[in-house]
């Protein structure tokens, strides 16, 4: 009798646990579009810590896997007696700024590099065998970095590295089975580029990132590039370059005393486009170069206006030529824009010269024209070559002295009337004869400033005929040698080798 009440009462429990474990599962989750939710939180903070128990005790740390002889102050062994290679990739997503006047570019990329650590062969084989993921690869936490031997990789010119950080930096780590680890992060460089500024606007910039080993040398490390799709995935065209990407292997140019060090290079090259400075240089200036040429054109006469036309384009050739230095790099060599700018400003001064040219000649002619219409204001020669009347030989050669005064005063009367006599001479036949004694020296002065008259009208008109067409063929030459010669610029060491 006690058996059978005994397995009644374990029949009854058994019947009661199912059915509290039925409507349990009945009513413990709720579906909301395909979404399966636990009503009772203790029961998924249950299920949690269950879960969680599991996947400790399956779940290994990678440094527990390293074997405890493993140094990450060595390299990794020769292969085959080889050099470990390590290889690069890189994806260059965005050149934000080119900054010129500091000769700076800023860069945003991902690298990746590759090395093969044959130490951690049977690490990698443990952690595959305990893995329950389908990839060829498994994904490492970066911190697992400080635990194993990376290479000492560093760049020429840099001046910062940075990451675009949100809550964690943007580093991937994988280790593949025979033991090769990929290192990718996602970084902002920014570099000092040297720049060449002789052709510009129409010149070509080249900027070398060079990624080299600090203590290894290349009997330890080689260096190579791994082709992984293009280089370059910049999604917008740059403001004024038309760009270029080349990778470059291991040169073996990186030689020091202590040794020759492995190296390898992005070299990018941007050509300038001339659009901008066409549009807002050399299309103005020409065309006040052209402005210049009108004052060919205005009467000499209206000085005022024609000086305004030079005065004003030379003065804004000059403002131009200073906001476009201030907008490039201050460099102690002539670039091709400087050229063409102080040859605009050349053609409008020869402008503004010949002008004041023209004017200085048209005022000489005008003074000596009134010169010889008027009389002479000096007095006119006499047997006394400038000496007193009274003081000196006579012209009959009877004593050498006047008498008297008064012979010497009626001398004076003479002197004089022959000098109005002359006068009205003059003003009639416009020479210059100042006296009876004395006329031939005096028709070849005047002679002389007739002459010297004409030659200035005749040097004036050849000026204003012929400067504007010298003004004109000079930049219509200066273009010819000048477009030819920017527009194939060398790039003689420019070039991505």
């Amino acid at each position: 009798m006690g058996f059978l009440l005994q397995c009644i009462v374990i029949l009854k429990v058994t019947e009661a646990t199912t059915d509290t474990t039925t409507d349990f599962d009945y009513t413990s989750t709720i579906v909301y579009d395909d979404v399966t939710e636990p009503q009772d939180e203790s029961f998924l903070i249950k299920k949690n810590e269950v879960h969680s128990s599991i996947e400790k005790a399956e779940r290994h740390n990678f440094a527990d896997f390293i074997p405890t002889d493993y140094s990450i102050h060595d390299p990794p062994p020769l292969i085959n007696g080889k050099p470990v290679p390590v290889k690069f990739s890189v994806s260059i997503k965005n050149i934000p700024d080119i900054n010129e006047l500091k000769q700076m570019l800023s860069i945003e990329m991902n690298l990746r590099i590759y090395w093969q650590d044959t130490r951690l062969t049977h690490a990698t084989d443990l952690l595959f065998q305990r893995s329950r993921t389908n990839h060829s690869y498994l994904s490492l936490n970066p911190v697992a970095l400080s635990n194993i031997w990376v290479p000492d990789i560093y760049t020429d010119y840099a001046k910062s590295v940075s990451s675009q950080r949100i809550l964690s930096p943007p580093i991937s780590l994988r280790i593949y089975p025979n033991a090769t680890i990929r290192y990718s992060a996602r970084i902002m460089m920014e570099m000092a580029c040297p720049m060449e500024f002789r052709m510009y606007p129409a010149d070509s910039q080249r900027c070398d990132l060079r990624l080299e080993s600090y203590g290894f040398t290349r009997e330890e490390l080689s260096f190579s590039w791994v082709p992984e799709g293009r280089p370059v995935n910049i999604g917008h065209r740059l403001a004024h370059f038309d760009y270029s990407v080349n990778l470059i292997n291991d040169k073996e140019d990186v030689n020091f005393p202590s040794g020759s060090y492995p190296a390898i290079s992005v070299c990018l090259r941007f050509q300038r486009r001339m659009n901008y400075h066409l549009l807002q240089t050399y299309i103005p200036s020409g065309l006040f170069v052209v402005v210049s040429w009108l004052s060919f054109m205005v009467p000499r006469e209206c000085a005022p206006g024609r000086l305004a036309i030079c005065m004003t384009t030379l003065l804004t050739l000059t403002a131009m030529f200073a906001a476009v230095r201030q907008n490039t790099p201050t460099v102690s060599y002539i670039k091709a824009l400087d050229i063409w700018m102080v040859g605009c400003i050349i053609c409008v001064f020869f402008a503004l010269a010949q002008f004041a040219s023209v004017l200085r000649l048209d005022k000489q002619a005008k003074v000596k024209e009134r010169k010889v219409k008027k009389s002479p204001q000096g007095h006119p020669k006499s047997p006394c070559n400038g000496k007193p009347t009274w003081n000196c030989i006579s012209e009959k050669g009877s004593t050498g002295r006047f008498r008297s005064l008064k012979e010497a005063s009626d001398q004076m009367d003479n002197d004089m009337r022959k000098n109005e006599w002359s006068s009205s001479a003059t003003e009639e036949s416009h020479t210059l004869e100042v006296g009876i004694g004395d006329r031939d020296g005096s028709k070849k002065y005047a002679r002389r400033y007739q002459l010297s008259i004409e030659t200035l009208t005749l040097f004036r008109r050849k000026i204003e005929a012929f400067c504007p067409l010298v003004a004109i063929g000079t930049f219509v030459v200066f273009n010819i040698c000048y477009w030819p010669w920017i527009l194939s610029a060398p790039t003689y060491g420019r070039e991505c080798d």
